[in-house]
């Protein structure tokens, strides 16, 4: 863990289920705070767009919850995903990168992040959409403790 980065306290969070040993209805419904996560995949969704998609561990869930964000694939200096990677990885798209127009996610899929969670309320839905807000290197938020057998990083 980076000593220089500034710790973020997390208050205690429960998923909503009661039964431990039944998922809960919708495992894409986290509640807002700072989680330990892992990116599952990332996907061409069309339109010069991509999507991560993450696996989320939630205190006191045994269950892994999931998120995404969805990324225009462009290497504009606006573009959140150029922002998230440098929270992410620690520095900006490389050279090679810059010059391929492409990253390689393939190195990336399975490692841990630390994602910063927030809700967006519509009308048109019962239940919040679950937003990441951004994505840091593991260690640099609170670390959350991880389902019985899963390896920490």
């Amino acid at each position: 863990m980076n000593t220089n980065t500034p710790q973020i306290e997390q208050t205690e969070t429960t998923s909503p289920q009661t039964d431990s040993s039944t998922p809960p209805a919708n495992r894409w419904l986290i509640p807002e705070g700072d989680y330990r996560a892992r990116l599952k995949k990332m996907r061409n969704i069309g339109h010069d767009k991509i999507r991560l998609t993450f696996d989320v561990f939630v205190p006191g869930s045994p269950f892994t919850h999931y998120t995404a964000k969805n990324y225009s694939s462009d290497f504009a200096d606006y573009n959140p995903l150029r922002n998230d990677l440098r929270l992410w990885r620690g520095h900006d798209i490389t050279p090679a990168e810059w010059q391929s127009r492409s990253i390689d996610f393939d190195p990336l899929i399975g490692t841990y992040v630390d994602l910063r969670l927030y809700h967006v309320s519509s009308g048109n839905h019962l239940e919040p959409f679950v937003c990441i807000k951004a994505i840091y290197a593991p260690g640099t938020l609170v670390r959350t403790e991880l389902p019985e057998g899963k390896a920490k990083n």
